[in-house]
């Protein structure tokens, strides 16, 4: 059984390397498809034989709807390049494995198990202005942070089938392409913050709200699946402003047996986390036998 990661990149190449020999140490059969924010500066020059670059790139923000368009892109660029998968999981840049099993983990579970919403916060706030993704979506939706999920190739393939699926990033490519776009997209996400902050977000048009908030907590675990789900497979330290993860949360992880990766780590290749996780847990990465 092979796997897709599907991941968004943008500093420190030495961490990305970091990250591509982690994932390859604890998942044999899988293919990693990177994006490279459009203004990093990085110029990476990594080899191996299951890494792809995904040259469609975008001009990458902060909960803007970046990672929904990142992560459709890299499944657009497996298709095309034939890659053969039966699983799709966006990774976290700043999330690492700690224990292997991910496939036997996931084998015969449709997606991971995302609980239904009604609370209100910010970013389901913004959603419920956004009336292109509300027709995509519906109102009984999912929300969770892409790290930990995933989902069964066939569910991600009928979901962009939809050609409203296609037309919702056609018509807005553009703005994640050009500079321009960005300085749109944050002046929408300061004007959305500020209709939110006044508590006059019922005010807020449509075409504003659909550039302002992470899509991507939501486009991918909203999916309908008739079949069996299961648990995330990350752990994020919620509790946490930073939500950094420590060395004791990590062993607290493997002594529970809950979680197979943690986020979040400092994208730093010296950062001590990352090392005790690199040199402590995972052998220097060295290749099993």
């Amino acid at each position: 059984m092979s796997i897709l990661f599907s991941i968004a990149v943008h500093e420190d190449e030495m961490s990305i390397i970091d990250l591509i020999d982690n994932i390859n140490y604890y998942c044999k059969d899988c293919y990693i498809v990177l994006h490279l924010s459009k203004q990093s500066k990085l110029n990476l020059n990594i080899e191996h034989t299951n890494l792809f670059i995904n040259k469609n790139q975008f001009i990458t923000g902060y909960a803007d709807g970046t990672l929904s368009f990142v992560h459709y892109s890299n499944y657009q660029y497996a298709n095309k390049n034939k890659l053969k998968y039966e699983y799709f999981i966006p990774f976290g840049s700043n999330q690492l494995f700690i224990k292997e099993g991910v496939e036997k983990y996931i084998l015969g579970y449709d997606k991971s198990y995302i609980p239904n919403v009604s609370n209100d916060n910010y970013q389901l706030s913004i959603y419920r202005k956004d009336s292109v993704m509300i027709e995509l979506l519906g109102l009984n939706i999912s929300k969770s942070a892409p790290e930990g999920t995933f989902y069964k190739k066939q569910l991600i393939e009928d979901f962009v089938k939809n050609k409203k699926v296609e037309r919702y990033f056609l018509d807005s490519e553009w703005l994640y392409k050009k500079n321009v776009g960005l300085k749109i997209r944050k002046v929408f996400c300061f004007t959305s913050k500020l209709f939110y902050k006044l508590d006059i977000i019922k005010y807020l048009p449509s075409f504003i709200a659909r550039y302002s908030y992470a899509s991507e907590e939501l486009l991918f675990p909203s999916i309908i699946s008739s079949g069996l789900t299961k648990d995330r497979f990350c752990y994020i330290p919620w509790h946490k402003k930073d939500l950094s993860v420590t060395i004791d949360e990590i062993n607290e992880c493997l002594s529970n047996g809950k979680y197979l990766s943690v986020k979040r780590i400092e994208r730093s290749y010296d950062d001590p986390v990352r090392k005790y996780i690199r040199e402590v847990l995972s052998d220097n990465y060295k290749i099993k036998q």
